[in-house]
This record gives C-alpha cells, sequence and structure tokens, in this order.
C-alpha cells in the first residue's frame, strides 16, 4: 500500500483517502507481535486529530497520535466523566498499537503518554486513579476480564496481552502489581501539560517582573491565558500558576486577592476569569492578573484554515469581549467589601494606565505583558495575536511546551538533521455511543482532513512567530475501523461492541473502566445523580435521586419572572395544598418508563416547579378570562406543534408524527373548555396531522367541500409503504374550526424531496453555512407569523414536540440524528424575538431533548453517561437543542403527549382546587379524549409512529391500550402497576405489542389517581 506524502515539499492541493490496513481490526495484528516494554515506542500524543497535529509540528521523526474526539465528548466535561475517558484514553496507547506512517499496526505499544488536551490533563490524577485500579484488578482475574456488579465482562485477548505486557514493565519498575504500584507507574509515564505550561507561565512571569526594567509603579503584570471555553471555565490554569508561584526563588506571601467568573461575555459563548494576585518578589510587594479567556470561533478558523483571512477579526473581537468582562469584573469586585475593592482598583489601573490599552480604540482592553497560547491549535493564532498587541507581548506556546517535556523529561533529543516530522493520526468516533448506526466519525474524509492540517501546521511552522523552524514530512489520518473499500465520507457503523474492530475493543475497554459500588456512586454523583434505591419496587420511583454537587447546587427551576402577581398566588397556593405534592409526584412519573435517555437526566429538572409555574400561568390566563364576555376579546394561548417524520435511509419525508399535535390538541381542548381561545401553530408539512387531530377531539369538522375532497382522493389514493391515507392531503381550508380556536401555517412550501446536497461531516464550514442557508429561506415567512401572534394578544406559548435548532451546528435531527429540518421549519422565533413586542411566557414540551424548550437540560442531553460510559441519550451531543433556547418552563416526559396530559391534568386540578370540587370526571374526559383522537388517527391512516414510521395505534413505539384495560390490570395489581414495561415486538406484525404490556393508558391512570382516586 503506498501513501502520499502531504507538506512543504510537495503540492499543497495533493488528495490522499483514508488509509489503513485492508482489514482493519483486531485480527489484522499478530497478538505475538505486541513488543515487550524494552521495544516500546517513547512516547505517544493523546489530543484531537487537529490539536495533536500541532503538537507534533514542534517535533522531529515519527510521532503516534490518539485523537481525542475518539471518545472525550466535545464542550464542558464533567469531571468523573472525563476522568473516565482520559483513563482509557492514556492506557490504550500503553498496551494496543496504533498505525504507524504506513498504515501499519506494527505491535509497537507507547512507555509513555502525554496528554496534550487541556480538558483531559487537569483529570490526570483522578484518570490514574481509575487505571491503577482496573490494572490490578485485572491481574487478579488473570487478564481474562472484570467483575461489574452481578455481571462479568471478558476482556479481548490482545488487550489481556497487551495488559500483562505492561503489567510486567509495572513489575519491573515497582516490584508489584498492587493499585499503588501501578499508580507509582502511572504519575511517573502518563504527563499532561497543564502543569507545565502553568509553571512555565509562573516563570516566565516572575521573570518579567524581576526584569531591573520594570519597576513596581508599572504594576500589575498582566498575563493572559488563551484557551478554550471549556479550559476557561475550569479555571484550572489560573489555579495552577498560584501553587507555581510559591515555588519561584525569591518570591513570598502570595495571596489572592479576589477573582471573577464571566460567562457568554457580549453576548457570545465566550467565558472570561480574572485573578488578581498579590506577591512579593525580591522584597517588594507587587501584583499579577491572570486573564482566563475562552475563544469560541478560535477553533473553528484554525481546522477551517482561514486565520489567515479571520485571524485580525478574531482576535480584535476576543479583546472586546476581554474589555466588557473587565467592567463587570470591576462591578463583581467592588461589591465584595474592602478586599475586592483593592482588587477592583487594580484591574482598573491595568486599564486606565498610560501605554496598556491596545490602540486606544475600539474598546479592546489592555494588551498583555504574557500572552499564553494554551490550546495546541492556537499557535496559528500568534501573527494576529502579537500585530495587535503591537509586538510588546511575550508569548507562551504550548506546543512548545510538549516540545520540551518530550526532550527534557523523556530524554529524547532534537537534532536538527533527524528528519521532518512523520506524523501519524489514529481516529475514531467524535461521538462514542452515538446514535444506533450513525455515529460520526472525528475525520470523515481523510482528503480533506490531511490537507487541511498540512496547511495549518505548514503556516504554524512557517510564520515569522514560531519558536521553532520544522519541515513538514507526512501527514497520514487513519480511521480504527474503517477500511479502504468504504466510501470516504460514509458515517462509522456501531456494530455490536463484542465485535473485532479496534473501534469496538476500545469502546468494550470503557465499559469495564468504572466498576465498584464506591467508583460508581462516585461517578454518579459527579453528574448531580445517586441511583435511588427504590427504582423497580415503588411505582413510582425514579431511576435516579438529584444530589448537589459543588458543580451544581440546586434543580433546573422555572423563569418565573413573567408570572404575574395573580400567578405567583395561584402557585403559592398549591404548594400549600395537596396538590403541591401531587404535581411533585407527577413531575417525577411523566418520566418513569422511557427508555431514551430523558428518565435518566430528568431528576436534574425540578419537574413538581416546572408544573406548579405552567399550571399557574394557564389558570391566570383561564380565570382572566372567565370576567371577559367576548370570546373574541380574550386572551388567547399558543400552541406550537408538529415533527415531520422521516425516513432514516433515503431522508424523504413520511407525514406528521402522532406525537405531539395529539398532544396540543388535547390541551387546546382543556383551554377551549374552560372558554379561553387557543392559537395552534405548525408548519405545511404537519398541517394534515394538526387538522385530523382537530377533527379527531372535536375541535374542527369537515367542510362539504373536505368531505368530497376526501372522497375524490379515497378513490384514487393509494396507501404508501408507511400507511398513509388521504387525510394526509388535508388543509385548514377543508375545515371549520370551533369558535375558539385558530390554526396559523407559515406560508412556506416544502419540496417533495429533500435537498439535493446533504450536509458535509467533514466540512464544518460548509454544514454551518448550508443550514443557515435553509433558514434563512423559511425566516421571513416565520417572523410574519410571530408578528401574528402578538398582535393577537398571545402572551403564553407552549411548545410540544417541535424540532429545535441544535447546540451542534444548527440543524435539526432526529432521535436517531438524521437530517429532519429539510420538512421542519426552525420556529424557534415564536418563542419570542429579542427586542420586540413578542415576547411571552413560554412552556416546553419534550421527550428526546432535541426539541424546542428542552435546551436547558442540553449539558446532560450531550454529556449525561451511565457508568459504562455510554450517553444517557445516544447521539445527544448530535441531536441536543440549543442551550440559548431555553423555555421560561421546561418539562420533561417519556412521550411529549403525555406531557400534553399532564399539563392538562395539572391545569384541571388546579382550578378544581380553586374553585372547590373534585376532578375526576373532568380528569377522564381529558383521557376519553385523547383515546378518541388517536383512534380517529389511526382509523384515518394519519397515526404514524415516530419510532415504527408506520400507521398504528401507538405511540413513539408504546401501544395505546384502553381505559377499560387498563382499569382492569390496575384493579388486579392494587394500583402497583410498573409503568415502562415497554412494547413487546413478538407479535404476528412485530409493530403492535402484547395485551400483557403497560400502555399509555396505565401511564394516565397513574397521572389521575394523583388527582382523583382510581376506584
Amino acid at each position: 500500500m503506498s501513501f502520499e506524502n502531504i507538506g512543504s515539499s510537495v503540492n499543497h492541493s495533493a488528495f490522499r483517502g483514508i488509509s489503513g490496513p485492508t482489514t482493519d481490526n483486531s485480527s489484522s495484528v499478530d497478538t505475538n507481535a505486541v513488543q515487550k516494554s524494552q521495544d516500546k515506542l517513547k512516547f505517544a500524543l493523546l489530543d484531537s486529530g487537529m490539536g495533536g497535529g500541532m503538537t507534533a509540528a514542534f517535533l522531529k521523526g515519527e510521532v503516534r497520535q490518539l485523537g481525542s474526539y475518539f471518545c472525550l465528548p466535545i464542550g464542558d466535561k464533567q469531571p468523573a466523566v472525563a476522568e473516565a475517558y482520559t483513563a482509557v484514553m492514556a492506557l490504550w496507547p500503553l498496551i494496543m498499537p496504533l498505525a504507524n506512517s504506513d498504515g501499519v499496526k506494527d505491535g509497537k505499544v507507547a512507555e509513555n503518554v502525554i496528554i496534550a488536551c487541556n480538558s483531559a490533563s487537569v483529570r490526570k490524577e483522578g484518570a490514574v486513579d481509575l487505571m491503577a485500579k482496573f490494572c490490578a484488578d485485572l491481574c487478579e482475574n488473570n487478564y481474562e476480564g472484570v467483575s461489574s456488579g452481578d455481571d462479568f465482562k471478558n476482556l479481548p485477548p490482545m488487550v489481556g496481552l497487551g495488559l500483562k505486557n505492561l503489567a510486567d514493565a509495572v513489575m519491573e519498575e515497582t516490584d508489584g502489581v498492587s493499585a499503588d504500584n501501578f499508580r507509582t507507574y502511572f504519575t511517573d509515564h502518563v504527563h499532561e501539560i497543564v502543569s507545565r505550561t502553568a509553571e512555565k507561565g509562573a516563570m516566565d512571569a516572575i521573570g518579567l517582573l524581576k526584569d531591573p526594567d520594570r519597576t513596581p509603579d508599572r504594576d500589575p503584570l498582566f498575563v493572559r491565558v488563551d484557551s478554550t471555553n471549556g479550559t476557561a471555565g475550569s479555571q484550572s490554569y489560573p489555579t495552577k500558576m498560584l501553587e507555581a508561584f510559591k515555588n519561584q526563588p525569591g518570591v513570598t506571601n502570595v495571596e489572592l486577592l479576589g477573582s471573577t467568573f464571566n460567562r457568554n461575555v457580549r453576548d457570545t459563548e465566550d467565558t472570561i476569569t480574572h485573578h488578581v494576585v498579590s506577591l512579593t518578589v525580591n522584597d517588594a510587594e507587587r501584583t499579577i492578573v491572570i486573564e482566563g479567556r475562552g475563544n469560541q470561533p478560535w477553533v473553528k478558523a484554525v481546522e477551517g484554515g482561514t486565520v489567515g483571512n479571520e485571524g485580525p477579526d478574531l482576535v480584535r473581537a476576543s479583546n472586546q469581549n476581554s474589555e466588557t468582562a473587565f467592567g463587570k469584573s470591576i462591578t463583581q469586585l467592588e461589591s465584595e467589601g474592602p478586599g475586592g475593592g483593592r482588587a477592583a482598583k487594580i484591574l482598573t489601573n491595568l486599564l486606565t494606565a498610560e501605554g496598556r490599552r491596545i490602540d486606544g480604540q475600539e474598546g479592546e482592553g489592555a494588551a498583555p505583558d504574557l500572552s499564553m497560547l494554551c490550546c495546541t491549535h492556537y499557535p496559528a493564532m500568534t501573527s494576529a495575536l502579537d500585530a495587535s498587541y503591537g509586538g510588546t507581548s511575550s508569548f507562551i506556546n504550548q506546543a512548545t511546551i510538549v516540545r520540551d517535556l518530550v526532550s527534557d523529561d523523556l530524554n529524547v533529543p532534537f537534532d536538527d538533521n533527524a528528519g521532518p516530522l512523520d506524523l501519524a493520526v489514529t481516529v475514531g468516533s467524535m461521538n462514542y455511543g452515538g446514535a444506533d448506526e450513525s455515529i460520526r466519525p472525528s475525520i470523515a474524509n481523510g482528503f480533506t482532513s490531511a490537507n487541511v492540517l498540512a496547511n495549518v501546521l505548514q503556516q504554524t511552522m512557517d510564520g515569522d512567530s514560531s519558536n521553532v523552524q520544522n519541515m513538514l514530512g507526512s501527514v497520514n489520518i487513519f480511521h480504527q475501523n474503517v477500511d479502504d473499500e468504504t466510501p470516504k465520507d460514509v458515517r462509522i457503523k456501531n456494530q455490536s461492541t463484542q465485535g473485532g474492530s479496534l473501534q469496538e475493543t476500545f469502546e468494550l475497554l470503557h465499559q469495564m473502566m468504572v466498576t465498584g459500588e464506591a467508583e460508581i456512586n462516585r461517578f454518579y454523583a459527579d453528574q448531580n445523580l445517586a441511583l435511588n434505591p427504590k427504582f423497580g419496587k415503588d411505582p413510582e420511583a425514579p431511576r435516579f435521586n438529584f444530589v448537589p454537587n459543588d458543580r451544581r447546587q440546586t434543580q433546573i427551576a422555572p423563569d418565573k419572572t413573567k408570572l404575574s402577581q395573580k400567578a405567583l398566588d395561584y402557585e403559592t397556593a398549591m404548594n400549600l395544598d395537596r396538590i403541591g405534592h401531587s404535581l411533585d409526584t407527577l413531575g417525577t412519573v411523566m418520566t418513569l418508563g422511557e427508555t431514551r435517555g430523558i428518565d435518566k437526566i430528568a431528576p436534574l429538572n425540578d419537574q413538581g416547579a416546572q408544573l406548579r409555574a405552567a399550571t399557574a400561568q394557564l389558570m391566570d390566563v383561564v380565570i382572566r378570562n372567565r370576567t371577559v364576555e367576548n370570546p373574541t376579546e380574550r386572551e388567547p394561548v399558543g400552541i406550537m406543534t408538529g415533527f415531520s417524520v422521516v425516513n432514516n435511509d433515503d431522508r424523504t419525508r413520511v407525514g406528521g408524527e402522532n406525537d405531539g399535535p395529539p398532544g396540543a390538541v388535547l390541551m387546546g381542548k382543556t383551554l377551549v373548555d374552560q372558554g379561553t381561545p387557543v392559537v395552534l401553530v405548525t408548519d405545511s408539512s404537519s398541517e394534515a396531522s394538526l387538522i385530523s387531530s382537530l377533527l379527531g377531539a372535536g375541535l374542527a369538522e369537515l367542510t362539504d367541500d373536505g368531505s368530497m375532497f376526501l372522497e375524490q382522493n379515497r378513490q384514487n389514493f393509494v396507501r404508501n409503504e408507511n400507511g398513509l391515507g388521504p387525510h394526509s392531503l388535508l388543509k385548514r381550508e377543508h375545515v371549520t374550526l370551533n369558535e375558539l380556536v385558530t390554526v396559523e401555517i407559515p406560508d412556506h412550501d416544502f419540496p417533495e424531496q429533500p435537498h439535493a446536497i446533504d450536509l458535509p461531516l467533514d466540512d464544518p464550514e460548509r454544514r454551518e453555512t448550508l443550514i443557515a442557508e435553509r433558514k434563512q429561506e423559511s425566516r421571513e415567512a416565520v417572523l410574519a407569523t410571530a408578528g401574528k401572534l402578538g398582535q393577537m394578544n398571545v402572551n403564553t406559548m407552549i411548545s410540544i414536540e417541535r424540532p429545535s435548532v441544535t447546540q451542534l451546528d444548527g440543524g435539526a435531527y432526529s432521535m436517531v440524528a438524521v437530517d429532519v429540518a429539510p420538512f421542519n421549519l426552525d420556529l424557534s422565533p415564536l418563542l419570542g424575538i429579542k427586542d420586540s413586542d413578542f415576547n411571552p411566557f413560554t412552556i416546553g414540551i419534550g421527550d428526546g431533548g432535541n426539541e424546542l424548550g428542552t435546551g436547558g437540560i442540553q449539558f446532560m442531553t450531550s454529556e449525561g453517561r451511565d457508568h459504562e460510559m455510554q450517553p444517557f441519550v445516544k447521539g445527544g451531543s448530535v441531536i441536543g437543542a440549543h442551550k440559548d433556547l431555553e423555555t421560561d418552563v421546561m418539562l420533561l416526559s417519556t412521550v411529549s403527549n403525555n406531557g400534553g396530559m399532564a399539563v392538562s391534568m395539572s391545569l384541571l386540578a388546579g382550578l378544581a382546587q380553586r374553585d372547590g370540587g373534585d376532578p375526576g370526571q373532568k380528569l377522564d374526559d381529558a383521557i376519553d379524549s385523547y383515546n378518541t383522537t388517536i383512534t380517529y388517527l389511526h382509523e384515518n391512516n394519519m397515526s404514524i409512529d415516530g419510532v415504527n414510521k408506520q400507521n398504528l395505534n401507538t405511540v413513539d413505539g408504546r401501544r395505546m391500550g384502553s381505559t377499560d384495560e387498563a382499569l382492569q390490570r390496575w384493579r388486579q395489581q392494587d394500583g402497583q402497576v410498573p409503568l415502562g414495561v415497554g412494547p413487546d415486538y413478538s407479535t404476528e406484525l412485530g409493530l403492535e405489542g402484547a395485551a400483557r404490556d403497560t400502555s399509555h393508558n396505565d401511564t394516565f391512570l397513574r397521572f389521575r389517581n394523583l388527582f382523583a382516586p382510581v376506584n
């Protein structure tokens, strides 16, 4: 197999493909070829493909590097999750061979690992503890596997052989193979860059203060640490620098005068912190300001190779963010008393001192004395930064820290004649454990990635501000489990983790890393979760309970700032009555019996408080409307819904899902029955589903023309493979609506087929451009609808099962990460438009984390993991709703329609509590109305189950059942019916479920019983 080098000696436009052995799996490496410790590589790098490449640019000879996108979740990592991922990443190169620059796994493993990833570096200590316990347990079990609860997980033979060889090295060096022996070995052989960089920063800062030409009147010394938002938010660099100051010669009395934390500065996603330090240097009191600055767009520009054009503007924007953050920090510190006041004065002096400001214009703050580039991508930004600072700043390049570590600690000499860098990048999936069979590779297209990386490295190494001059020889990209016959842009298929590929073996190792009761409990506690011992015994007990920790002290609460005083009074009354406890329980029960992950992350949301706020708001509207005689003058409630189902394979439209519109119509009917008008909103893709639901609920009737339309189409309509009938063609003009019901559809038509251009996986900039173009096509129509809602005096807006713009790229995806945006408008402006008159109180209902209103739980949708490192929500890092698209109330439910049922029942119970009386009959009526709606949809071939994509009497894969059946089961089991047994697909059609399974009606009876006992 031949490989084409990409670098300074060849044309940068040359292409090469994803490469690797003909069959890239464990069996392609002879287990006998795994080398003993004396034959090991000196080191392997652990970092993302691009970041590791940037680091490797300052090295010589062969470098084998494992991408951290391989498994470390992108974003603000939760400590225990990051520790477990780091443990596997650091252990892997010590026991398993990576490909060399010829694409051959030659059996060589590393003697040392350098963690060149900041997020992983700060977790080294915890990771080493996990690695040590894991390896010691395996030694005791003769390298066969590990015990996990009642299970025993078998270790693949090749991994066992690698671990045995590692144990031989540990025995040779430490005279034992206990957990303590492994811990000692890993402490010496696993290196991290945060401490090393912080020490270098502290040394250089003190050196600047000791400069005879720098007198104390020029203080404070300004140190800027540029990194990613996650690293800036962790405050690891200033914390470690404070400790490092104390170890510098001639330095005493190190004191932190004050610190601040600023998130989302200037409406960006950037985090900026300030630490003000006082210390004595050579008997003189001096001061230092350390700014930790996250720079969200920088990595994208580096990886896109656009730094040359965009660099100056990116630096200018970051500097303006710093200026704003300085002002916020000064205000924070001034409010903290005398100590904070001194720190605030030091920050003020830094901004106002003569000659410190950048060009004295456009609010760009001060130029740093020392600029620390603490991300391995950032060397490419040096020239733009240096130009902005006027050439007055000293720089520390984190990539050179790794070079020095290799040279000084690992004794790998640098010889200018040693030849060019020969870099082999091994990558895997960026969202390990993602949606079934649709895992996104971190480098999807070797053609693009190798060239971009080569170009960026060349810019870095040839730039005037580079610390060293090197020659780039070759960049070779390898996937763990994609062979040469696979199309270059295909998604990696997630086969069984017991399979033979290295990717699968790697994932299996994750599942074995966190074992033992103490480790498992700690792992969950770090995610604000505790296993509930009552789960499985009490049908109303959740799998997890919420527990506070340092990162999150309280559950996610509703934003009640828009509630009127009357609504707040209603909420208070509910808290003082039994209904308050019922709503707390309902908030829990509505998330039980779910298998897609919401049940596991819902404990972080205060569901009871959210339900009380939603109920109080709706009660306020209903009760005020009772005093308005003219229905046209009453205040309407807006409800938007509709999730158009898309085929997973060809991405063609199926039709509107039966989860969403029926729940919206149920809530609408509950309000209408109370005399409150409703405005139902969807797009033309889900219009027929909404209209059919209104017909089923009795809130609409077919016109004569509508009946004739259906009859004409019924004769000519051939049911498609999904079972749709002529009702799928209905429009609002085919029905007469209840006088209190209005339907609004943005004026935008959808194509019959999806866009011809697929969203590229390997070109983030092009991907985001295509997504933005899609939104722009319909934005005017959506804004016009928002204007109408404002004119109608809609002050409450509910969103139920409506796809959200994602955090990842602004697109919209199904639960299995299929692009659904071509047939689902972005209706997020209907939640309110900034700086406009339309700013309603908003309630969001969702069941998967990809719906409008679930952005408040995005951090768990994306990052939450069980102790086997499987994501709570499969593909959550791809499908998760954008965190800025929060609603005032966020309600999570097993199925969104059931969330609509919970809201309807809560409103009826709340009104009954205020007015007096038993809500039982009205609760039964709500259940009957919903059942009637689903039955109507099913009988008219419009009940499209979003899981099965067929016309079924099921919703989200679970059968409807009936009230009579549920009542019989309730009485037989004395109300102890477990929720969520789930559908049994053993029936003839393999779709409907069996009578012994619990159903949606079992769930509704449990809801009802909380407010009025079921007899």
